[in-house]
């Protein structure tokens, strides 16, 4: 009856191991995803700030309607991407880059001395958004994100893409 015993004592190990590596490959991708996820709720928090820093500046009554609504996109971004963190158990993070900031800072600096505010704002958006979007790639290529989320950051991706090809457009019109 001991060899069954010892036998028994080995599979369970086996098995409390084979729980043990499962439960840290777990938490290992919920590290990355609620990195990730926290990476796109500071860009979309920076983005937000920029647009509607541009709105301010903007002296076309149509251009500045157009830029408070992608601000108010990038606002329900956060909002979304927030509510995933908290339900995945972490706190969403309550500002953006320092990236962002100096990128503002630029815009102001840059209208400044060009004198062109239109113009200018809507490349400094363009330059905003290209880097948006570059983000979202990155993060969906390098990640492993459970469907439903990768499903709504797709979904977001879209919205911020076609986002740049209006901004484009509204340029040319400037």
């Amino acid at each position: 009856m001991q060899p069954v015993a010892i036998l028994y004592i080995e599979i369970e190990l086996k098995i409390q191991a084979m729980e043990t590596t499962r439960e840290t490959a777990q938490k290992i991708n919920h590290k990355e995803t609620v990195k990730g996820l926290q990476d796109l709720l500071k860009i979309n928090y920076d983005s937000r700030e920029g647009f509607k820093e541009v709105m301010l500046k903007s002296e076309n009554p149509a251009l500045t309607n157009y830029l408070k609504g992608r601000a108010a996109l990038h606002s329900a971004f956060s909002t979304e991407l927030s509510n995933v963190l908290l339900s995945l158990n972490a706190t969403p993070a309550k500002k953006g880059t320092a990236s962002g900031v100096i990128h503002r800072t630029w815009i102001d600096v840059k209208t400044v001395v060009t004198g062109r505010y239109a113009e200018t704002l809507l490349e400094e958006c363009i330059r905003g958004e290209k880097a948006i979007v570059d983000e979202y790639k990155e993060a969906l290529t390098g990640k492993n994100f459970a469907p439903d989320i990768e499903m709504l950051l797709n979904n977001q991706l879209s919205y911020i893409a076609s986002t740049l090809s209006e901004v484009k457009t509204l340029e040319d019109m400037v």
